[in-house]
């Protein structure tokens, strides 16, 4: 098995059977328990069922669509099973026209529990309602010990143009 959890030691093939069966009973279909289909109920309904699957934070007001909104209530169970996770963050600060990177404390020699973001715009005027919409999500979908040391924002416009750095020693130009 590829993407076991266990030491590479207690591999065997009963353990592995055994963390196989626990994988396998974690992926359940859960479009089954809702207790209605979102896709027939009114509006007032659907903000009825956000706010009982606790997803009132998790994005929905940042939802334009009923088409969105429904996919958001189809995955709050999901949503709420990955929480604090990696990619929990990874998933929450997915926006469109925009690479997001994780760095966590080990991989930038910081505090332990801590964590760096890298945003790369393509091209987008960074707004301090992008801003803010990302570091609410950030305080949402982080574990609660975690903490976030830096986010760094970047904004990459591609260009046709070449732009080379030259130094000039002594009167002479090295390119």
């Amino acid at each position: 098995m590829l993407n076991s959890l266990l030491p590479q030691i207690l591999q065997d093939t009963t353990n592995l059977a055994l963390e196989n069966c626990i994988n396998e009973s974690f992926d359940v279909n859960l479009s089954k328990m809702m207790t209605c289909i979102p896709d027939s109920v009114s509006d007032s309904v659907l903000s009825e069922l956000a706010k009982q699957y606790h997803i009132t934070s998790e994005g929905w007001n940042d939802c334009k669509t009923r088409e969105e909104k429904i996919n958001l209530l189809k995955k709050s169970i999901l949503l709420h099973k990955k929480k604090g996770t990696v990619q929990s963050i990874n998933d929450c600060i997915n926006i469109e026209n925009v690479d997001t990177k994780y760095l966590a404390w080990h991989e930038y020699n910081g505090i332990p529990h801590h964590f760096k973001i890298k945003f790369s715009f393509n091209g987008e005027a960074v707004t301090d309602k992008i801003k803010s919409v990302i570091y609410k999500k950030v305080e949402e979908f982080k574990q609660l010990r975690a903490k976030l040391d830096l986010a760094e924002l970047q904004n990459v416009i591609k260009t046709n143009f070449f732009i080379a750095p030259i130094t000039i020693i002594s009167r002479k130009i090295i390119i």
